[in-house]
């Protein structure tokens, strides 16, 4: 409906409004969209990024480069297997470490109940995110691209040069994401 003279789906304003309210009331604040991007939506991601871009774009105006939208791949549990040893203070379960991306694995919440029946994403995923070693999670320069997108994003918004912590400087970023820019 954006472009076509029709308004707004009614959620898709909700998101708009949200962001357009914070960031009039915190003029030196940034919003950042974040979804899970499951493997089934991962055909329709450009499509989905496209969307929440254009949501923001259309109701923040000058402030849309103030704003960003990024993904979790395929959600934020992907990212407790890179760093074990949060789990294992939190679950007491020991996991072993993927030889590839974990963004490359497809189910990670039903990994963990499969080792851990009683894994609750909200109780136990608030002690794990605590626990997290962003340093670990983004050490490997070729994995982890949406994740670090993201915090490259948030290091620019706040002024930082690239560096080669969490692999911001060399490390490959997510193609879809990585090209969101801060207003000056």
């Amino acid at each position: 409906m954006i472009g076509k003279g029709g308004g707004l789906p009614r959620r898709d304003e909700q998101i708009g409004l949200l962001a357009r309210g914070f960031l009039t009331a915190t003029p030196s604040g940034f919003v950042i969209l974040v979804d899970d991007l499951e493997e089934s939506r991962r055909p329709v991601a450009s499509q989905v990024f496209q969307r929440y871009r254009s949501i923001l774009d259309s109701m923040l105006g000058i402030a849309k480069a103030r704003a960003s939208v990024h993904f979790l791949v395929n959600m934020i549990e992907a990212y407790y297997f890179a760093d074990p040893d949060a789990v294992r203070a939190v679950l007491k379960l020991e996991l072993e470490p993927p030889e590839g991306d974990v963004e490359e694995i497809r189910h990670p919440k039903g990994l963990l109940k499969q080792s851990f029946h009683e894994f609750d994403e909200i109780e136990h995923g608030r002690l794990i995110a605590r626990q997290i070693n962003l340093e670990r999670v983004l050490a490997h320069p070729e994995r982890t691209r949406s994740l670090r997108s993201l915090v490259a994003w948030c290091s620019n918004a706040l002024g930082r040069a690239p560096t080669d912590r969490y692999q911001l400087r060399s490390g490959l970023q997510y193609e879809l994401t990585s090209q969101q820019t801060i207003a000056d």
